[in-house]
Protein backbone atom coordinates (compact mmCIF):
# COMPACT_ATOMS: atom_id res chain seq x y z
CA UNK A 1 0.00 0.00 0.00
CA UNK A 2 1.21 3.43 -0.90
CA UNK A 3 0.00 7.02 0.60
CA UNK A 4 -0.02 9.60 -1.64
CA UNK A 5 -0.87 13.84 -0.55
CA UNK A 6 -2.89 16.48 -2.08
CA UNK A 7 -2.55 19.84 -0.59
CA UNK A 8 -4.97 21.96 -2.13
CA UNK A 9 -6.14 26.24 -1.37
CA UNK A 10 -8.76 28.23 -3.71
CA UNK A 11 -10.35 31.55 -3.67
CA UNK A 12 -6.94 32.96 -2.67
CA UNK A 13 -8.30 36.29 -4.43
CA UNK A 14 -4.70 37.76 -4.54
CA UNK A 15 -3.82 37.07 -0.39
CA UNK A 16 -0.65 36.23 0.10
CA UNK A 17 -0.59 36.99 4.15
CA UNK A 18 -0.94 33.11 4.92
CA UNK A 19 1.37 31.81 2.48
CA UNK A 20 4.84 31.25 3.95
CA UNK A 21 2.98 29.05 6.69
CA UNK A 22 1.18 27.28 3.89
CA UNK A 23 3.99 26.73 2.43
CA UNK A 24 5.60 24.68 5.47
CA UNK A 25 2.95 22.68 5.54
CA UNK A 26 3.62 21.59 1.90
CA UNK A 27 6.96 21.24 2.68
CA UNK A 28 6.39 18.74 5.79
CA UNK A 29 4.00 16.75 3.49
CA UNK A 30 6.13 16.31 0.67
CA UNK A 31 8.47 15.09 2.97
CA UNK A 32 6.39 12.47 4.19
CA UNK A 33 4.71 11.62 1.14
CA UNK A 34 4.78 11.79 -2.59
CA UNK A 35 2.47 15.20 -2.76
CA UNK A 36 0.41 17.24 -5.55
CA UNK A 37 0.29 21.12 -4.52
CA UNK A 38 -2.90 22.35 -6.32
CA UNK A 39 -5.71 25.38 -6.46
CA UNK A 40 -8.81 25.60 -7.24
CA UNK A 41 -9.36 28.69 -9.13
CA UNK A 42 -9.70 32.59 -8.27
CA UNK A 43 -6.19 32.79 -7.47
CA UNK A 44 -5.37 36.85 -8.24
CA UNK A 45 -8.56 38.89 -8.08
CA UNK A 46 -9.87 40.27 -5.23
CA UNK A 47 -7.49 41.86 -2.58
CA UNK A 48 -5.73 45.26 -2.41
CA UNK A 49 -2.85 43.31 -3.56
CA UNK A 50 -4.23 42.38 -6.80
CA UNK A 51 -5.88 46.12 -6.82
CA UNK A 52 -2.54 47.28 -7.00
CA UNK A 53 -0.15 45.00 -8.40
CA UNK A 54 -2.56 42.76 -11.05
CA UNK A 55 -1.80 39.03 -11.63
CA UNK A 56 2.16 38.97 -11.25
CA UNK A 57 2.03 37.96 -7.02
CA UNK A 58 -0.13 35.26 -7.62
CA UNK A 59 2.15 34.44 -10.44
CA UNK A 60 4.86 34.42 -8.80
CA UNK A 61 3.39 33.16 -5.99
CA UNK A 62 2.75 30.11 -7.88
CA UNK A 63 6.45 29.48 -9.58
CA UNK A 64 8.07 29.81 -5.96
CA UNK A 65 5.60 27.51 -3.93
CA UNK A 66 5.73 24.93 -6.64
CA UNK A 67 2.36 24.43 -7.54
CA UNK A 68 1.69 21.19 -9.51
CA UNK A 69 -1.44 22.30 -11.53
CA UNK A 70 -4.31 25.01 -11.23
CA UNK A 71 -8.24 25.05 -12.37
CA UNK A 72 -9.44 28.61 -13.67
CA UNK A 73 -12.56 30.61 -11.35
CA UNK A 74 -14.82 32.94 -12.44
CA UNK A 75 -12.79 35.65 -10.70
CA UNK A 76 -9.86 35.20 -13.08
CA UNK A 77 -12.42 36.11 -16.32
CA UNK A 78 -13.28 39.90 -14.45
CA UNK A 79 -10.82 41.88 -16.24
CA UNK A 80 -11.83 40.41 -19.18
CA UNK A 81 -10.69 37.85 -21.79
CA UNK A 82 -7.02 39.20 -22.75
CA UNK A 83 -6.07 39.34 -18.84
CA UNK A 84 -7.09 36.00 -18.84
CA UNK A 85 -5.26 34.25 -21.90
CA UNK A 86 -2.14 36.54 -20.44
CA UNK A 87 -3.14 34.50 -17.10
CA UNK A 88 -3.14 31.14 -18.21
CA UNK A 89 0.08 31.79 -20.45
CA UNK A 90 2.15 33.05 -18.14
CA UNK A 91 1.24 30.36 -15.36
CA UNK A 92 4.09 28.59 -14.16
CA UNK A 93 2.04 24.96 -14.02
CA UNK A 94 -0.67 22.85 -16.06
CA UNK A 95 -3.86 25.07 -16.30
CA UNK A 96 -7.39 22.38 -16.31
CA UNK A 97 -9.87 23.36 -17.89
CA UNK A 98 -11.96 21.00 -19.55
CA UNK A 99 -15.52 22.65 -19.90
CA UNK A 100 -14.16 26.07 -21.12
CA UNK A 101 -13.92 26.39 -25.26
CA UNK A 102 -13.43 28.92 -27.75
CA UNK A 103 -15.88 29.62 -30.47
CA UNK A 104 -14.54 27.01 -32.48
CA UNK A 105 -15.07 24.04 -29.71
CA UNK A 106 -12.16 23.62 -28.99
CA UNK A 107 -10.67 24.40 -25.38
CA UNK A 108 -9.50 27.62 -24.26
CA UNK A 109 -6.14 28.23 -25.82
CA UNK A 110 -3.01 26.96 -23.27
CA UNK A 111 -5.60 25.02 -21.09
CA UNK A 112 -6.36 21.06 -21.17
CA UNK A 113 -8.53 19.12 -19.83
CA UNK A 114 -6.72 17.13 -17.55
CA UNK A 115 -3.43 16.16 -16.77
CA UNK A 116 -2.41 12.66 -15.42
CA UNK A 117 0.67 12.51 -12.40
CA UNK A 118 2.73 9.31 -11.51
CA UNK A 119 3.36 9.79 -7.61
CA UNK A 120 5.48 6.73 -6.99
CA UNK A 121 3.97 4.97 -9.05
CA UNK A 122 0.57 5.54 -8.38
CA UNK A 123 -1.52 7.57 -11.35
CA UNK A 124 -4.07 10.10 -10.70
CA UNK A 125 -5.52 11.85 -13.38
CA UNK A 126 -6.60 15.09 -12.41
CA UNK A 127 -9.95 16.79 -14.35
CA UNK A 128 -10.15 20.40 -14.35
CA UNK A 129 -13.84 22.39 -14.52
CA UNK A 130 -15.18 25.86 -13.72
CA UNK A 131 -18.55 27.07 -12.76
CA UNK A 132 -20.81 27.59 -16.25
CA UNK A 133 -22.22 30.60 -14.52
CA UNK A 134 -19.34 32.44 -15.31
CA UNK A 135 -20.28 34.86 -17.70
CA UNK A 136 -23.25 35.70 -15.66
CA UNK A 137 -21.04 36.89 -12.43
CA UNK A 138 -18.26 38.81 -14.44
CA UNK A 139 -18.46 42.28 -15.83
CA UNK A 140 -20.18 42.39 -19.19
CA UNK A 141 -18.43 41.14 -21.95
CA UNK A 142 -15.70 39.82 -19.49
CA UNK A 143 -15.99 36.16 -21.23
CA UNK A 144 -17.37 36.98 -24.71
CA UNK A 145 -15.62 35.14 -27.42
CA UNK A 146 -15.72 31.88 -24.96
CA UNK A 147 -18.04 29.60 -24.15
CA UNK A 148 -18.61 26.98 -20.76
CA UNK A 149 -20.59 23.97 -21.15
CA UNK A 150 -22.07 21.62 -18.46
CA UNK A 151 -19.05 20.34 -16.18
CA UNK A 152 -20.49 17.01 -15.75
CA UNK A 153 -20.48 16.30 -19.05
CA UNK A 154 -16.79 17.54 -19.56
CA UNK A 155 -16.00 15.37 -16.28
CA UNK A 156 -18.04 12.45 -17.69
CA UNK A 157 -16.10 12.39 -21.26
CA UNK A 158 -12.42 12.89 -19.59
CA UNK A 159 -12.88 10.51 -16.45
CA UNK A 160 -13.59 7.64 -19.15
CA UNK A 161 -10.52 9.45 -21.73
CA UNK A 162 -8.27 8.78 -17.84
CA UNK A 163 -9.96 5.44 -17.40
CA UNK A 164 -8.86 4.22 -21.16
CA UNK A 165 -5.04 5.42 -19.59
CA UNK A 166 -5.16 2.63 -17.01
CA UNK A 167 -4.95 5.53 -14.28
CA UNK A 168 -5.14 4.29 -10.45
CA UNK A 169 -7.08 7.79 -9.13
CA UNK A 170 -9.59 10.26 -11.05
CA UNK A 171 -10.39 13.28 -9.53
CA UNK A 172 -11.64 16.90 -10.13
CA UNK A 173 -10.50 19.99 -9.29
CA UNK A 174 -13.93 22.25 -9.44
CA UNK A 175 -14.56 25.46 -9.93
CA UNK A 176 -18.13 24.99 -8.89
CA UNK A 177 -19.43 25.47 -5.23
CA UNK A 178 -20.01 23.23 -2.99
CA UNK A 179 -23.70 22.67 -3.56
CA UNK A 180 -22.77 21.94 -7.46
CA UNK A 181 -19.61 19.47 -6.21
CA UNK A 182 -22.52 17.53 -4.59
CA UNK A 183 -24.32 17.06 -7.66
CA UNK A 184 -21.26 16.61 -9.96
CA UNK A 185 -20.34 13.37 -7.94
CA UNK A 186 -23.89 11.98 -8.10
CA UNK A 187 -24.31 12.72 -11.69
CA UNK A 188 -20.75 11.41 -12.73
CA UNK A 189 -20.04 7.77 -11.22
CA UNK A 190 -16.53 6.06 -10.77
CA UNK A 191 -14.81 9.65 -9.07
CA UNK A 192 -12.33 9.39 -5.97
CA UNK A 193 -12.45 12.59 -4.70
CA UNK A 194 -13.47 16.31 -5.67
CA UNK A 195 -11.25 18.88 -4.43
CA UNK A 196 -13.33 22.20 -4.98
CA UNK A 197 -13.59 25.88 -4.59
CA UNK A 198 -16.15 29.16 -5.30
CA UNK A 199 -18.14 28.92 -2.57
CA UNK A 200 -15.88 29.62 -0.42
CA UNK A 201 -17.06 26.84 2.06
CA UNK A 202 -14.31 24.71 4.74
CA UNK A 203 -15.45 21.25 5.03
CA UNK A 204 -14.36 19.96 8.53
CA UNK A 205 -13.83 16.06 6.62
CA UNK A 206 -14.50 15.22 3.62
CA UNK A 207 -18.14 14.98 2.35
CA UNK A 208 -18.86 11.43 0.72
CA UNK A 209 -21.33 11.06 -2.44
CA UNK A 210 -21.58 8.35 -4.54
CA UNK A 211 -17.92 7.13 -3.55
CA UNK A 212 -16.81 10.44 -4.20
CA UNK A 213 -14.38 12.31 -1.50
CA UNK A 214 -15.11 16.30 -1.58
CA UNK A 215 -13.20 18.56 0.18
CA UNK A 216 -13.11 22.42 0.56
CA UNK A 217 -10.22 24.47 1.39
CA UNK A 218 -11.93 27.83 2.63
CA UNK A 219 -10.93 31.00 0.89
CA UNK A 220 -8.36 33.73 1.36
CA UNK A 221 -4.74 31.52 2.12
CA UNK A 222 -6.47 31.41 5.59
CA UNK A 223 -5.85 27.79 5.32
CA UNK A 224 -4.90 24.63 3.18
CA UNK A 225 -6.64 21.55 2.93
CA UNK A 226 -4.75 18.23 2.76
CA UNK A 227 -5.95 15.01 1.74
CA UNK A 228 -3.66 12.05 1.93
CA UNK A 229 -4.82 8.99 0.45
CA UNK A 230 -3.89 5.71 0.90
CA UNK A 231 -3.54 3.34 -2.52
CA UNK A 232 -3.42 -0.70 -2.80
CA UNK A 233 -3.15 -2.14 -6.02
CA UNK A 234 -4.42 0.69 -8.05
CA UNK A 235 -7.77 1.48 -5.53
CA UNK A 236 -8.46 4.10 -3.03
CA UNK A 237 -8.94 1.96 0.17
CA UNK A 238 -8.47 4.76 2.67
CA UNK A 239 -7.87 8.48 3.62
CA UNK A 240 -7.08 11.02 6.10
CA UNK A 241 -7.74 14.83 6.14
CA UNK A 242 -7.17 17.88 7.87
CA UNK A 243 -7.74 21.73 7.60
CA UNK A 244 -4.43 23.03 7.91
CA UNK A 245 -5.42 26.43 9.97
CA UNK A 246 -2.59 29.62 9.83
CA UNK A 247 -2.36 31.18 13.26
CA UNK A 248 0.76 32.70 14.82
CA UNK A 249 2.38 29.81 15.54
CA UNK A 250 2.43 28.38 12.46
CA UNK A 251 6.35 28.28 11.35
CA UNK A 252 7.04 30.24 7.88
CA UNK A 253 8.85 29.28 4.80
CA UNK A 254 11.68 31.66 3.96
CA UNK A 255 11.88 31.59 0.47
CA UNK A 256 7.78 32.33 0.36
CA UNK A 257 7.90 34.76 3.33
CA UNK A 258 10.63 36.91 1.24
CA UNK A 259 8.67 37.08 -1.85
CA UNK A 260 5.42 38.22 0.44
CA UNK A 261 7.26 40.83 1.81
CA UNK A 262 8.90 42.39 -0.92
CA UNK A 263 5.20 42.58 -2.27
CA UNK A 264 3.98 43.97 0.98
CA UNK A 265 6.62 46.81 0.89
CA UNK A 266 5.59 47.75 -2.69
CA UNK A 267 2.32 48.07 -1.27
CA UNK A 268 3.14 49.64 2.03
CA UNK A 269 2.64 53.45 1.15
CA UNK A 270 -0.63 53.69 -0.44
CA UNK A 271 -2.32 51.42 1.57
CA UNK A 272 -1.42 52.97 4.92
CA UNK A 273 -3.39 55.77 4.38
CA UNK A 274 -5.90 56.57 7.61
CA UNK A 275 -9.56 56.93 6.03
CA UNK A 276 -11.36 56.98 9.85
CA UNK A 277 -11.28 55.48 13.31
CA UNK A 278 -14.08 52.42 13.93
CA UNK A 279 -15.77 52.36 17.47
CA UNK A 280 -16.64 48.79 16.90
CA UNK A 281 -16.08 45.63 14.83
CA UNK A 282 -18.14 46.05 11.90
CA UNK A 283 -19.02 42.11 11.25
CA UNK A 284 -19.60 40.82 7.87
CA UNK A 285 -21.34 37.65 6.69
CA UNK A 286 -21.60 37.09 3.23
CA UNK A 287 -23.40 34.46 3.51
CA UNK A 288 -26.36 36.02 5.11
CA UNK A 289 -28.07 39.87 3.37
CA UNK A 290 -28.37 43.31 5.45
CA UNK A 291 -25.63 43.48 8.30
CA UNK A 292 -23.81 46.92 8.84
CA UNK A 293 -21.04 46.71 6.28
CA UNK A 294 -24.03 46.01 3.85
CA UNK A 295 -25.32 49.05 5.40
CA UNK A 296 -23.20 50.98 5.78
CA UNK A 297 -22.16 50.09 1.28
CA UNK A 298 -26.00 51.09 0.97
CA UNK A 299 -25.76 54.26 2.74
CA UNK A 300 -22.91 55.40 0.92
CA UNK A 301 -23.72 54.62 -2.24
CA UNK A 302 -27.72 56.92 -1.60
CA UNK A 303 -25.22 59.34 0.08
CA UNK A 304 -22.82 59.60 -2.89
CA UNK A 305 -25.63 59.87 -5.39
CA UNK A 306 -28.62 61.53 -3.72
CA UNK A 307 -30.81 58.34 -5.00
CA UNK A 308 -34.17 57.05 -3.48
CA UNK A 309 -32.61 53.56 -2.60
CA UNK A 310 -29.71 51.28 -3.54
CA UNK A 311 -29.34 47.83 -4.56
CA UNK A 312 -26.17 45.95 -3.61
CA UNK A 313 -25.59 41.76 -4.74
CA UNK A 314 -24.69 39.54 -2.03
CA UNK A 315 -21.03 39.19 -1.90
CA UNK A 316 -20.27 42.67 -3.44
CA UNK A 317 -18.17 42.91 -0.19
CA UNK A 318 -15.40 40.56 0.91
CA UNK A 319 -14.88 41.07 4.70
CA UNK A 320 -15.86 43.10 7.67
CA UNK A 321 -14.18 46.07 9.14
CA UNK A 322 -12.28 45.89 12.78
CA UNK A 323 -12.46 48.70 15.56
CA UNK A 324 -9.39 51.02 15.42
CA UNK A 325 -7.72 52.58 12.73
CA UNK A 326 -9.20 51.70 9.21
CA UNK A 327 -6.54 52.14 6.52
CA UNK A 328 -7.08 52.51 2.99
CA UNK A 329 -5.61 49.30 2.47
CA UNK A 330 -8.00 47.70 4.90
CA UNK A 331 -11.11 49.41 2.72
CA UNK A 332 -9.44 47.93 -0.17
CA UNK A 333 -9.10 44.20 1.06
CA UNK A 334 -12.92 44.67 1.77
CA UNK A 335 -14.39 45.90 -1.68
CA UNK A 336 -11.44 45.06 -3.93
CA UNK A 337 -13.04 45.29 -7.21
CA UNK A 338 -13.59 48.17 -9.32
CA UNK A 339 -16.97 48.90 -9.45
CA UNK A 340 -18.68 51.95 -10.35
CA UNK A 341 -21.63 53.17 -8.80
CA UNK A 342 -24.15 54.20 -11.30
CA UNK A 343 -28.09 55.63 -11.12
CA UNK A 344 -30.97 54.43 -13.01
CA UNK A 345 -34.54 55.70 -13.11
CA UNK A 346 -36.90 52.59 -12.95
CA UNK A 347 -40.65 52.05 -11.76
CA UNK A 348 -41.25 51.17 -8.60
CA UNK A 349 -43.37 48.22 -10.00
CA UNK A 350 -39.50 47.03 -11.37
CA UNK A 351 -37.81 47.89 -8.05
CA UNK A 352 -40.51 45.41 -6.27
CA UNK A 353 -40.12 42.62 -9.00
CA UNK A 354 -36.26 42.46 -8.35
CA UNK A 355 -36.82 42.47 -4.76
CA UNK A 356 -38.94 38.86 -5.30
CA UNK A 357 -36.38 37.44 -7.75
CA UNK A 358 -34.36 37.87 -4.98
CA UNK A 359 -36.54 36.41 -2.41
CA UNK A 360 -37.05 33.39 -4.86
CA UNK A 361 -33.25 32.74 -5.01
CA UNK A 362 -32.30 33.11 -1.51
CA UNK A 363 -28.92 32.40 -2.64
CA UNK A 364 -25.27 34.06 -3.17
CA UNK A 365 -26.84 35.67 -5.91
CA UNK A 366 -29.51 37.64 -4.12
CA UNK A 367 -29.43 41.52 -4.02
CA UNK A 368 -30.00 43.60 -0.64
CA UNK A 369 -32.13 47.55 -0.32
CA UNK A 370 -31.94 50.41 1.25
CA UNK A 371 -34.62 52.81 1.30
CA UNK A 372 -38.31 53.52 1.17
CA UNK A 373 -41.18 51.10 0.95
CA UNK A 374 -41.31 50.66 -2.40
CA UNK A 375 -44.31 48.53 -1.84
CA UNK A 376 -46.37 52.05 -0.52
CA UNK A 377 -45.77 53.59 -3.95
CA UNK A 378 -48.10 53.44 -7.15
CA UNK A 379 -45.97 50.89 -9.53
CA UNK A 380 -45.66 53.24 -12.13
CA UNK A 381 -43.61 55.47 -9.64
CA UNK A 382 -40.76 56.55 -11.47
CA UNK A 383 -37.30 55.69 -8.72
CA UNK A 384 -33.83 56.62 -8.63
CA UNK A 385 -31.95 53.42 -8.06
CA UNK A 386 -28.28 53.60 -6.88
CA UNK A 387 -26.40 50.25 -8.07
CA UNK A 388 -23.06 48.99 -9.28
CA UNK A 389 -21.88 48.74 -13.23
CA UNK A 390 -22.16 44.96 -12.83
CA UNK A 391 -25.67 45.20 -11.74
CA UNK A 392 -26.75 47.31 -14.21
CA UNK A 393 -24.90 45.48 -17.12
CA UNK A 394 -26.69 42.68 -16.72
CA UNK A 395 -24.83 40.80 -14.31
CA UNK A 396 -26.71 38.09 -11.97
CA UNK A 397 -29.54 38.60 -14.47
CA UNK A 398 -31.79 40.83 -12.46
CA UNK A 399 -31.58 43.69 -15.26
CA UNK A 400 -32.20 42.32 -18.85
CA UNK A 401 -29.82 43.63 -21.35
CA UNK A 402 -26.80 46.38 -20.31
CA UNK A 403 -28.56 49.42 -19.01
CA UNK A 404 -24.51 51.46 -17.98
CA UNK A 405 -25.14 53.59 -21.28
CA UNK A 406 -28.67 55.34 -19.87
CA UNK A 407 -26.40 55.53 -16.11
CA UNK A 408 -25.43 58.29 -14.22
CA UNK A 409 -21.95 57.61 -13.08
CA UNK A 410 -20.72 58.69 -9.61
CA UNK A 411 -17.24 57.40 -9.41
CA UNK A 412 -15.80 53.83 -8.23
CA UNK A 413 -17.64 52.09 -5.27
CA UNK A 414 -14.96 51.89 -2.46
CA UNK A 415 -14.22 55.77 -2.93
CA UNK A 416 -18.22 56.06 -2.21
CA UNK A 417 -17.94 54.46 1.31
CA UNK A 418 -14.31 55.94 2.27
CA UNK A 419 -16.01 59.57 1.50
CA UNK A 420 -19.29 58.26 3.78
CA UNK A 421 -16.86 56.68 6.55
CA UNK A 422 -14.48 60.21 6.37
CA UNK A 423 -18.13 62.51 6.77
CA UNK A 424 -19.72 60.55 9.40
CA UNK A 425 -16.42 60.38 11.25
CA UNK A 426 -17.45 59.96 15.32
CA UNK A 427 -21.28 59.95 13.97
CA UNK A 428 -21.67 56.53 12.14
CA UNK A 429 -25.19 54.82 12.56
CA UNK A 430 -25.60 51.65 10.73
Amino acid sequence: MKTVSLLFTSDEHGHLKGAPSIQRAVEEARRENPTLLLSEGDLFEGSAVSTLLGVEPARELLKTAGYNAIALGNHDFDRGLKVAREWVEGAPCPVLAANIHEEDGSLLRGTQPSKIFDLDGVKIGLIGVTTPDTPNTCPAGATKGITFSDPADAVQQEAARLRSQNVDLVGVMSHLGLAADRTLAAQVGGLDFILGGHSHDTTATPEQVNGALIAHPGCFRHGAGRLDLQVDQGKLVGHTFRQIAITADVPQDPAVTELVKGYENRMKAPLSEEVTELPEDLEHDPDHLGDRCEKLLAQSMVAATGAHIAFINQKFMRTGLTHGLLTRGQLMDALPFDNRVQTIKMKAGDVLRMLAESTRRSDQTSVIYEGPDVNQMHPDAEVTVATTDYLLSGGLGYIQGDLRDKAADFGLVRDAVEKFLRNTRGKLKL
